[in-house]
């Protein structure tokens, strides 16, 4: 019996001393998923950002011994079972060259925002002007457009507390001057800009949203009533009063919804056009105050 008992002993030690190597964390994490939308992408990132390395050289490390397993098989299982965003798990993100913290109560920064800032950045220039970022959320649009337009006066608005506790501590974090105001959209207020930028909720009930977004980013960010299209309305009809002459208003917008708006936009605004992403999608529309 005690013969056995150490046999048992012995070879459970043994197991307990070997270590993963990069390589079959990738495997376990591809055989072991319980989610539909799984990206080996994630996985790239939890390693990238626990153990501090660039992506090529996780790549010539697939045969190596994997650093603080404890730490990324904790954070892999719930994202492969538990179905948890990497971004939540370790509470950052990254946009347009930035490091962001993000929680449960933002949106999950999206590459093809990157192209409403562009465009923004591009018009607004060095000119001393005043832009609103409406539904700012973890303040990504207006962080990164005054980092790189330091004469603009931004203001971030959200209808959510939450989401501008979030959007403060990003602003601190990256030394970033903006006046965050909670509000639902420009109700009630008379301030005018030269710039109105929002990326706003524009997803019906009825559109399809993959079941790791739907069941952990924040519907207030994401759904719009009105087949998506309330948002967009309200905030255009706002800006008959709160943008100057020679303003511009500035949306993300998602390609199925291009025609209708522009559509609605050109009943108060006649110089409008899009832009398209890398994926030849109509992604940015722009409306200009042309008196």
């Amino acid at each position: 019996m005690d013969f056995l008992f150490l046999w048992s002993f012995l070879f459970n030690c043994a197991i307990i001393l070997v270590i993963m190597k990069y390589k079959e964390l990738f495997k376990y994490a591809r055989d072991n998923n319980q989610i539909i939308d799984f990206e080996e992408e994630a996985i790239y990132f939890l390693i990238e950002e626990i153990n501090h390395l660039k992506r090529h050289e996780i790549i010539l490390k697939m045969n190596d011994d994997l650093d603080n397993e404890d730490i990324l098989m904790e954070k892999v299982n719930r994202y492969i079972k538990d179905n948890i965003p990497v971004q939540y798990l370790l509470n950052t993100a990254y946009f347009y060259g930035n490091r962001f913290f993000v929680n449960e109560n933002v949106l999950i920064p999206r590459f093809d925002t990157e192209i409403l800032v562009d465009k923004s950045i591009e018009l607004i220039g060095s000119k001393k002007c005043r832009i609103v970022d409406i539904g700012t959320g973890s303040g990504i649009i207006a962080i990164s457009i005054k980092l790189k337009c330091e004469n603009a006066i931004v203001d971030g608005i959200d209808v959510s507390t939450k989401a501008l506790d979030v959007a403060k501590k990003n602003a601190h974090d990256l030394n970033a001057d903006i006046n965050f105001i909670e509000n639902d959209m420009l109700e009630g207020i008379d301030t005018k800009y030269d710039f109105i930028i929002s990326n706003p909720p524009y997803i019906d009930g009825d559109e399809y949203v993959s079941d790791i977004v739907k069941s952990n980013e924040p519907s207030l960010a994401l759904f719009s009533e009105d087949k998506g299209m309330y948002h967009y309305k309200k905030i255009i009809q706002s800006s008959l009063n709160n943008l100057n002459d020679d303003g511009v208003l500035l949306f993300e917008i998602p390609d199925n919804k291009c025609d209708a708006l522009m559509e609605y936009a050109s009943m108060y605004y006649q110089d409008i056009e899009y832009i398209k992403d890398y994926n030849n999608q109509r992604r940015v529309l722009i409306i200009k105050n042309r008196k």
